[in-house]
């Protein structure tokens, strides 16, 4: 069943459980349906529109489901898609308290995770798309820092390398270094790498 295989990718990528539906093992009816979601987006939406873009009701009325993923996803989210600062979740606005009613903290604690990174209006399969592909973004940003890193590290080694050679190979120093090694008691292949 897909929504195994969709609950499957969710575990084996540490993905958050918001992203599941309410059908999922991840949840067990304990949410409401993405219907009721995509819902509370609709109104939402609406009310961002309203509230920060100075829109007026006679031409939010006729938006449904299209019009508010289009305004959500051109005029709310970022070039990373996270929502705007200024569009999150504002749980402390009247009219959200009265959308969501007598929904618990973790409900909208749901609506909140997936309205402010970019998941509302998306279904199950699509929400766990869009988590691999950042999770996949986001590990490449990790491994590129690593290389460059790595990269530093050699050129720094290298220039150790090369100043060591100058310092080994002239003439003053070479003395030195010959008259430390014979009163020491290391050996020559102590001093190559292993």
């Amino acid at each position: 069943m897909k929504i195994d295989i969709l609950d499957d990718l969710v575990e084996k990528y540490d993905l958050n459980a918001s992203l599941c539906p309410n059908r999922s093992r991840h949840w067990s009816n304990q949410i409401p349906s993405d219907m009721m979601f995509d819902h509370w987006a609709q109104f939402y939406s609406k009310r961002v529109a309203a509230k920060h873009f100075g829109m007026k009701y006679p031409e939010l009325r006729t938006w449904g489901p299209t019009e508010c993923d289009k305004f959500y996803r051109e005029r709310m989210l970022d070039n990373e898609g996270q929502i705007i600062d200024l569009y999150k979740l504002d749980s402390s606005d009247s009219a959200v308290n009265v959308a969501f009613g007598t929904t618990t903290g973790e409900v909208l604690s749901v609506f909140a995770y997936r309205w402010d990174q970019g998941y509302s209006f998306l279904d199950y399969d699509e929400r766990v798309q869009r988590g691999i592909d950042l999770l996949g973004k986001k590990e490449a940003t990790r491994v590129a820092k690593a290389i460059r890193e790595l990269e530093e590290l050699e050129a720094a080694r290298d220039s150790l390398i090369e100043n060591m050679e100058k310092v080994v190979t002239s003439p003053q120093n070479a003395a030195r270094l010959k008259g430390l090694l014979q009163n020491s008691k290391i050996s020559f292949s102590d001093l190559l790498d292993e």
